[in-house]
């Protein structure tokens, strides 16, 4: 018996084409479960590194083989070549499905899914219970409300899963309780309107999506300038602050994905 480390693509590919034979690389004996897994890290650290959630499903399979490694972050870095914040991300989403991590795994299929919305939904669903705004008892019921209007385009952007952090950490317990409840149980409550109505309450709010109710241009304008205004003013208090390489890449993001907007209406 042979397993596949690295390779799954083209092994894919071969069996469409019909290929009866491909070249390969045989590993001279043989590893248990845990040393395959780090051979698999070792190839993809000095190659091209898998996605973001093959690495997770990864990390989290090797922990169920090596669990007193948990708390050993740095000896995690070494074998996987992966930061603290990817580990800790790699933590968070062992709460979905294996089927719902694959579908972060392959996102480019039909019915795919963006591995963003797994981690910050991940972030908001641990917020909440460490806000005692949610129990762990009712995480499936909130995985799946959440999954629902991402899948829908309720929720059409990760970013916006960010801002409901943000927006649950800085308002009353009361009121963060009540938004909660009504995101999990109104199929057609999205976030856009949270963001619309917080803009000027809280700073740091980042996504710059229109609620559908706003059909008027002017009022699609003026909620536009506010919340730019918002990341603006968010950009120049972190003027000097060494930030790390994520949220730098994160905020770089953001404004391509700006930019590209304008120029689609222009």
């Amino acid at each position: 018996m042979y397993y596949l480390l690295d390779g799954e693509r083209r092994l894919i590919a071969a069996k469409k084409l019909g290929l009866k034979e491909v070249p390969v690389n045989i590993l001279p004996r043989f590893l248990p479960d845990d040393k395959n897994l780090e051979t698999m890290f070792t190839i993809h650290m000095a190659r091209v590194p898998w996605n973001t959630m093959a690495r997770a499903m990864s990390l989290n399979e090797y922990l169920e083989l090596k669990p007193e490694l948990e708390k050993n972050k740095r000896l995690l870095r070494q074998i996987t070549g992966m930061s603290s914040y990817e580990i800790n991300n790699a933590l968070l989403i062992r709460m979905f499905s294996k089927d719902v991590q694959l579908k972060a795994v392959f996102s480019e299929r039909p019915g795919g899914l963006e591995p963003s919305y797994l981690i910050e939904l991940a972030k908001v669903i641990q917020k909440a219970e460490d806000l005692s705004l949610s129990e762990k008892k009712a995480r499936p019921k909130v995985i799946e409300s959440f999954l629902s209007k991402i899948e829908r385009k309720v929720i059409p952007d990760p970013y916006q899963l960010k801002d409901l952090q943000n927006i649950l950490g800085n308002t009353s317990k009361r009121e963060a309780r009540e938004i909660f409840r009504k995101l999990v149980e109104d199929p057609n409550y999205g976030i856009s309107f949270l963001v619309s109505s917080y803009t000027g309450k809280i700073r740091g709010l980042r996504s710059l999506h229109i609620p559908a109710s706003e059909s008027s241009i002017e009022d699609a304008l003026t909620l536009t300038k506010r919340q730019w205004n918002a990341l603006l003013t968010s950009l120049v208090a972190l003027k000097g602050v060494k930030l790390p390489q994520e949220e730098i890449n994160e905020i770089d993001k953001l404004l391509k994905q700006t930019r590209s907007a304008v120029k689609a209406i222009l």
